[in-house]
């Protein structure tokens, strides 16, 4: 695909959107978000279509299941996160703080530059690439004692190595993440959503829902979650909200007693 990115519309060919939508399935996307990245690439070749740039529609070969199973994900536990950062190599170990202490998604996580580290105000300052909204997020004191260690007179990302490789992909950094779990053995609860998509409960994008689950679970109230995450709305929120037992049995016990 890469190679064709100079040439027109019509040079897309079937294939070219199958390894596309394989791709797409080896980013362990959810199934909802699959499918919608398919349609629209489908809407895009249609608008092609109609201006006659093309006589088909190559993504209509692709051929999407008519029923995704919707997977709940779920999130790290203390000793999950410590397995991971033990077994981790020094950038993924960095990425994977700047997931739990921080909220950030894998693309912001490998690219995240030292120009975004204000160790002055003890914060991250960047822009997230998916909304381009800019976040402030303080730093938890064991992000900022890891970033603080690292810390030299080079600029750039703070994980280098990671920011030069694709994300998605059989070799992406998903797929990859994937690997440091199996290794240090986690994560191999997954669930077939429908075809020959398996779908992970554990992925890199589980730590930025373990942030704001940890936050929600130790009082923070959805207001000050949405600002850290950058979520739009409650809703979106709740998607990342994982509520622990221990937080639902503090809530009960809040309950006066009664004589019985």
């Amino acid at each position: 695909m890469d190679k064709k990115a100079d040439l027109p519309i019509s040079a897309i060919t079937p294939h070219d959107c199958q390894k596309f939508y394989d791709d797409l399935i080896e980013q362990d996307l959810a199934p909802a978000t699959l499918r919608c990245e398919m349609k629209t690439v489908a809407s895009v070749f249609n608008h092609a279509r109609r201006l006659g740039l093309i006589a088909t529609n190559p993504a209509t070969a692709v051929e999407l299941p008519e029923r995704m199973k919707q997977v709940s994900r779920r999130v790290f536990t203390d000793a999950q996160l410590q397995f991971l950062l033990d077994g981790a190599e020094p950038e993924w170990k960095t990425a994977i703080l700047l997931g739990y202490y921080a909220g950030l998604r894998m693309g912001d996580a490998v690219t995240l530059t030292w120009a975004s580290v204000d160790f002055s105000g003890n914060k991250l300052v960047f822009e997230q690439h998916k909304t381009g909204d800019k976040l402030e997020i303080p730093m938890h004191p064991t992000l900022e004692a890891h970033l603080s260690k690292l810390a030299g007179d080079t600029a750039g990302e703070l994980c280098p190595g990671l920011a030069a490789q694709r994300i998605s992909g059989r070799s992406g950094l998903s797929r990859k993440f994937i690997e440091l779990m199996k290794r240090v053995n986690i994560g191999k609860d997954s669930v077939d959503t429908a075809g020959k998509q398996t779908l992970a409960r554990l992925s890199f994008h589980s730590l930025r829902k373990s942030f704001n689950s940890a936050l929600h679970n130790k009082g923070v109230d959805q207001e000050l979650r949405r600002k850290l995450t950058g979520h739009k709305s409650d809703a979106v929120n709740d998607k990342y909200t994982t509520t622990e037992m221990a937080t639902l049995f503090e809530a009960v016990n809040k309950l006066p007693s009664l004589r019985v």
